[in-house]
Parts: C-alpha cells; sequence; structure tokens
C-alpha cells in the first residue's frame, strides 16, 4: 500500500495533461460523447468502460473534467521516474492473471475517499462486437463502497490502435455513458453473497452490451 501512496496526484499537472489528451482525442478522432447527463451528480462512481484499444486510456478523459484514478497494467510501470509520473496521473498498478489484493484495497480506498475509478471490467484489450466475460472486481468495489457502476461504450478505437498495433490510425470514435447499473440492496452489517456480486457483474455485462451495441450503431449513423 505505501508504494500506491509514495507519490500523489498532482493536481495542476493532471488537470493540464487532461486537456492535452482530450483536446487531442477530439481533434484527431473527432470524437462525439452521448449520455453525460447519466454521470452521478456527486462522487465517488466507477466508470466501466468496454476496453478494444490502448487509446481508451486518452478517450475515457474525454468524458469528464473530475479527476479520475486509473487501474492500469503493472507492466508499464518500468523504472523510477516513470512510475513517478503515472503515480502523480492517478494511475496505479494491478497485476493481471491472479488476484491482486494490494491494488483492490487501494481502489477500494481511492472511492471511500470520494474519487472516481476508471476500472475496465474485461480486464485486457479485447477483439470483436461481443463484450468478453467480465472479472468480478467492479461489482465487488461497487458493493463494498456503495459506489454506482456506469457502463461506457466505446466505439472506434479498435481502428483507430487495435490491439497488437503500435500505429495510430485518425478514426471517428463515438462514446455513449450508460445509466449507472441498479445495485442490490445489501446490509452493511453483513458479509456480501457471492450471488449478489456475480448478478451485479451480470447485470454490468448486459449494460456494457446495450452501450456497445449503440455506440457502433451511433458511430455507423454519423459516418454515412
Amino acid at each position: 500500500m505505501e508504494e500506491f501512496e509514495s507519490v500523489k496526484v498532482h493536481e495542476l499537472t493532471y488537470s493540464i495533461l487532461r486537456k492535452i489528451a482530450s483536446g487531442l482525442c477530439h481533434l484527431g478522432f473527432r470524437v462525439h460523447i452521448e449520455g453525460k447527463e447519466n454521470l452521478p451528480k456527486k462522487t465517488p462512481y466507477i466508470l466501466s468502460p468496454i476496453h478494444r484499444s490502448n487509446v481508451d486510456f486518452f478517450l475515457t478523459s474525454t468524458i469528464c473534467t473530475t479527476q479520475m484514478r486509473f487501474m492500469a497494467k503493472d507492466s508499464i510501470f518500468k523504472g523510477e521516474k516513470i512510475s513517478k509520473f503515472f503515480y502523480s496521473m492517478g494511475t496505479f498498478p494491478v497485476t493481471r492473471g491472479k488476484p491482486d489484493r494490494e491494488s483492490f484495497k487501494f481502489a477500494e480506498k481511492c472511492l471511500l475517499s470520494g474519487d472516481v475509478l476508471v476500472l475496465f471490467p474485461e480486464g485486457t484489450r479485447q477483439h470483436g462486437d461481443k463484450v468478453a466475460e467480465l472479472f468480478d472486481g467492479a461489482a465487488l468495489l461497487a458493493l463494498r463502497t456503495n459506489a454506482p457502476l456506469v457502463p461506457i461504450g466505446i466505439a472506434g478505437s479498435e481502428q483507430v490502435m487495435p490491439k497488437g498495433s503500435k500505429m495510430i490510425r485518425p478514426s471517428k470514435v463515438v462514446i455513449t455513458i450508460g445509466k449507472p447499473v441498479e445495485m442490490p440492496k445489501i446490509d452493511p452489517n453483513k458479509r456480501i453473497p457471492r450471488s449478489q456480486v456475480t448478478e451485479l457483474t451480470q447485470k454490468l455485462y448486459d449494460r456494457l452490451q446495450f452501450e456497445y451495441d449503440s455506440a457502433k450503431l451511433k458511430l455507423e449513423i454519423l459516418k454515412k
């Protein structure tokens, strides 16, 4: 936990770089966003986007001006300087392929502190029109912190930078923001049943597929 807290988010740096990233996304990808009214009025909440490209991180920065925390694969944290940069930008590492309790605890602490968390529930980048099987982390965090889960559809990013590609190609992108997923009622004094985590994960899956389909449909309309 000390590793994650060694460098605090630098608010001015974050604000400047977010504006640059957002501006470049709008300029290069002509980003069209629908559903901003569905974002919760108060923090914390969890943004749960579809994940088809490395540029999804930058595209998410266009959704709102609120400072976000990003959970990212630990392999990008190479070297002290680059690690400090990512930490100062609100990003923290997670080890993929196995449970990472420290990352989960830190994500929970971020939400309990009132932050907005960006968590890709599919885990790594995927391919195709169907949402991949989701990990339970987003649902469990939502249940433990009472933070709303907001499904995000992103269409066009796979054409911008497909998985395995090192080149970015200018192409239009559509982002749809869905209404927060309906949360089950839980007793805060009792342990969260596994069945409720599974149920919420399935609800998120269905809503994420709907938003992804909606984003792709809107993208096709705008291209005509």
